[in-house]
């Protein structure tokens, strides 16, 4: 192993994207024919405090943006709430619900369907084949932050 590399498997576990080594380490690019470029990066001492301090700042600002959120918005936020959480929340207000996977459904109207349904036949009149029907959705949120 190199020296960047030996470094980089101690601290795997550190979570972020700062590095705490000195040591450089390699980076392949692909060139515009197809060929693979490799070069060592070896940022400044400059460069690593501007980083650090750049990615301090975004942490403190992300962490205000949520701490107002569950205040003033009344937002059921975890501890350490990340973008999909927030998306979550204004989700839930706008009257969607979103599962586990990921997938969005509008919340069971007074006798309506509550997601697109699937069909054998499909929306022939649309044009489309066998898979899902499709269902206008439309979403309007707003969010106002103050810092």
């Amino acid at each position: 192993m190199q020296g960047g590399e030996e470094e980089l498997m101690v601290n795997k576990t550190k979570r972020g994207c700062i590095r705490t080594t000195r040591g450089s380490w390699r980076v392949q690019r692909v060139k515009k024919n197809g060929e693979v470029f490799t070069s060592w990066r070896r940022p400044s001492k400059e460069e690593r405090l501007k980083n650090k301090l750049r990615e301090r700042r975004r942490r403190e600002v992300t962490s205000r943006i949520f701490a107002g959120l569950r205040q003033q918005g009344n937002y059921l936020l975890p501890k350490h709430p990340d973008k999909n959480d927030v998306l979550k929340a204004l989700c839930e207000e706008a009257g969607y619900l979103v599962d586990e996977d990921g997938n969005l459904c509008r919340k069971k109207l007074a006798g309506g369907p509550s997601c697109a349904t699937y069909s054998e036949e499909g929306n022939k009149e649309a044009g489309e084949g066998k898979g899902f029907k499709k269902e206008e959705l439309s979403l309007e949120l707003t969010l106002s932050i103050t810092l």
